[in-house]
């Protein structure tokens, strides 16, 4: 019902209502989201996450982080979440490569509005977790691969 609701806003929604519509999309995706944390089966989980990851990147399509900085901040954020735990199930490396990404972008946000928060200290954890993991998987697998600090992921 509620996928319904918002596929339905975001169809009648216009341009004047431009921050409806991404609200509407991040909750979607959240919506997604939550759905894939709920299903015992990786494949169901993998559908209802690559769902989210979909519509979080459509709402980011349609943002501005000068005009919508919170908005946009927050769905980088569960753009994140959503391709970390993705990693978690399949293709480890190129997704935790894009929460990386999305969570990089998150913190550029957030330091350029002054949006420092506790999500942005949970954020700058994940980053961290996430390379060191990452680390310790191209070691083991003998992977030639540039170094990278994680302060390089902080701007």
């Amino acid at each position: 019902m509620a996928i319904r609701t918002y596929k339905d806003l975001l169809t009648n929604i216009g341009e004047k209502y431009r921050s409806c519509c991404l609200e509407t999309y991040k909750n979607l995706g959240i919506v997604y989201h939550d759905l894939a944390n709920i299903q015992d089966k990786n494949q169901d989980k993998k559908k209802y996450l690559n769902l989210a990851i979909k519509t979080y990147e459509d709402a980011l399509e349609n943002a501005d982080d000068e005009e919508y900085p919170i908005e946009c901040a927050m769905t980088l954020k569960n753009l994140g979440i959503a391709y970390h735990d993705l990693a978690d199930i399949k293709d480890y490396e190129y997704h935790i490569e894009k929460a990386i990404d999305a969570y990089k972008k998150y913190t550029c946000v957030c330091r350029k509005n002054g949006y420092i928060s506790d999500d942005y200290l949970l954020i700058v954890g994940r980053i961290g977790d996430a390379l060191h993991k990452l680390d310790e998987i191209r070691n083991k697998t003998n992977i030639a691969q540039p170094k990278q600090t994680n302060s390089s992921y902080l701007h």
